[in-house]
């Protein structure tokens, strides 16, 4: 027998929220698998320090 925990209307309205500020014009998500070399040489490209705080933004 499956038990089902549905969002209450609260959290329905959280999870949207933050659904639609991620897809708003000029965000979004990046998930990259790549070493901090790798991207440093990324960032160098565009003129961004590869500091641990701009690899999380």
């Amino acid at each position: 027998m499956a038990h089902f925990s549905y969002l209450t209307e609260e959290q329905q309205n959280g999870l949207r929220a933050t659904a639609e500020a991620i897809v708003a014009p000029g965000n979004g998500i990046l998930a990259a698998d790549e070493s901090t070399a790798t991207v440093g040489k990324r960032f160098a490209n565009i003129g961004v320090e590869n500091t641990e705080e701009n690899r999380r933004v």
